[in-house]
């Protein structure tokens, strides 16, 4: 019977069995290691074969790498980026164009534009989104998973836009104070 190896993606062996049991015995492998042998549909951990083990040939190609999940949490977060840096365009847009459309927008304070009012409550509401995308994105990123890159994305396009929305705030508030 040929015992075939594995150890951090490297192969050894053959082996015999009593070879793989000397070679427990003497710390050269570990229960952990895993192990093939004709007859197993996959490697296994040498510990729990080394009761019982038929004979065999060649082993199958060795993947080590086990499938991690996908995360719904991570594609959200990418979705709620691309919709929000859409949704941003277009606001600006719109202000671009109303205070072009109106050029006394940017100098009245003493009239509330019901345009202008809308366009508020869109930017908190977008802001809001930002913020749900950027937590969604966090909680994925420190977990493994194979949609990881979304959540990396998400996270990064939501904190930009975000970090632009205080900075719009924050020089909206020293122009008015100005």
């Amino acid at each position: 019977m040929e015992i075939h190896v594995a150890r951090n993606g490297e192969k050894f062996g053959p082996y015999s069995a009593d070879e793989v049991r000397a070679r427990l015995a003497a710390g050269q492998l570990s229960g952990a290691d895993l192990c093939w042998y004709e007859g197993l549909a996959q490697w296994v951990p040498l510990a729990g074969v080394m009761g019982g083990l038929p004979g065999g040939n060649a082993a199958p190609p060795l993947t080590l790498v086990t499938p991690a999940n996908k995360s719904g949490l991570a594609k959200a977060s990418f979705i709620i980026s691309i919709v929000t840096t859409c949704v941003w365009i277009l606001v600006f847009a719109f202000i671009a164009v109303t205070y072009v459309r109106h050029p006394d927008h940017a100098t009245s304070r003493e009239q509330a534009d019901p345009e202008l009012m809308l366009v508020g409550l869109a930017l908190m509401g977008n802001m809001m989104v930002n913020l749900l995308g950027l937590i969604l994105g966090l909680i994925v990123v420190f977990k493994p998973s194979s949609n990881r890159w979304m959540a990396i994305v998400g996270v990064a396009l939501n904190g930009i836009e975000l970090l632009g929305v205080i900075m719009l705030m924050i020089l909206g508030l020293a122009h008015r104070h100005a």
